[in-house]
């Protein structure tokens, strides 16, 4: 919290010893900061109401990047109706993302990472298996981009009553722990600023048919990751942040 406090400092935010101390919201805006339990709160729906805990969740919203010239590119194909485009893929095909880890990541917090897919096919059976392949490092010249390390993501899809037409599916899988591992970065290592890159393949789809290309192919609509937040920006721009 000594990091939230100078933050709170800085920007001015009142302080109060208790929520019960709070001026009314109907005749203030803004924040307000009570140092009886650390909380940052503001006004929601008329009411106080915590804004930062120390560990609300926010996401990291990613950019597929395809290579239109490979081999193993995926496909922008007709998802629904006759002009939404979304991409898809077959077995071995790839796409890359690049992530900047934000001002208000909380440090030594663990990190998941998940993709948003969808199929727009009559039936469906089988597994949607796929590999994350990693590799991440600090900013300012801290460090160098470490051996990649992969995640695999094995998915079975019964049918279409469990992943219907056009459904909007999510498979998550934890990118960070404390210690790290072989397949996780180490929560320690990871600081504003750093940049993580990711490569994500497919290794097997399910049988999809009467989708809107032959054979059906998954479409994989984005990538994303999940973090904590501090729910406020770092006090400077550039290392060191705080």
């Amino acid at each position: 919290m000594a990091r939230d406090r100078k933050i709170i400092e800085e920007r001015g935010i009142p302080e109060y010893a208790s929520v019960q101390d709070f001026p009314d919201p109907d005749i203030t805006h803004g924040l307000v900061f009570c140092s009886t339990n650390g909380y940052v709160y503001g006004i929601v729906n008329g009411q106080w109401a915590i804004r930062s805990t120390g560990d609300g969740w926010r996401d990291i919203t990613g950019y597929i990047n395809v290579d239109e010239a490979g081999a193993n590119a995926f496909n922008l194909n007709i998802f629904r109706g006759g002009n939404v485009r979304q991409y898809s893929g077959a077995v071995g095909d790839k796409i890359d993302m690049v992530y900047h880890i934000p001002h208000d990541y909380e440090m030594n917090t663990d990190m998941y990472i998940h993709h948003h897919w969808s199929h727009n096919g009559t039936a469906i059976s089988g597994n949607l298996n796929a590999t994350y392949s990693f590799t991440y490092s600090k900013g300012y010249n801290r460090g160098i981009f470490g051996v990649e390390k992969q995640i695999a993501s094995l998915l079975p899809t019964a049918n279409v009553a469990s992943f219907p037409r056009w459904g909007h599916q999510i498979t998550e899988h934890q990118l960070s722990k404390a210690g790290g591992s072989a397949t996780n970065l180490d929560n320690a290592e990871i600081e504003v600023d750093a940049l993580l890159l990711v490569n994500f393949t497919i290794d097997a789809i399910p049988t999809i048919t009467g989708a809107s290309m032959t054979p059906g192919e998954p479409f994989i609509l984005t990538i994303d990751l999940h973090y904590k937040s501090t729910d406020v920006g770092t006090i400077n721009r550039n290392y060191p942040f705080s």
